[in-house]
């Protein structure tokens, strides 16, 4: 996702689902300005990755939550998306 011209940042997480246990979810910042489109990004991943690799699940947000050393918090995310 980081290869893909308009996104600035990203973190894919497991999220819990009830029929699979977990899936996959991907936070995506756009760059300034930049308007993502979720159809073309999932092909851009699926031709890079793979279908059994791709996140099931796609959400453009404004910002990823850092700790105070600049790492990106995937708890925080998690939690986010609740």
């Amino acid at each position: 996702m980081f290869s893909y011209p308009q996104t600035k940042e990203a973190m894919t997480v497991g999220i819990p689902d009830t029929y699979l246990g977990e899936s996959i979810k991907s936070f995506i910042v756009p760059k300034d300005n930049e308007v993502i489109d979720i159809n073309e990004l999932k092909h851009f991943v699926l031709d890079r990755l793979g279908d059994f690799k791709c996140p099931n699940e796609f959400k453009i947000v404004d910002d990823i939550p850092k700790g105070p050393s600049g790492k990106l918090l995937r708890r925080k995310l998690r939690e986010m998306d609740k």
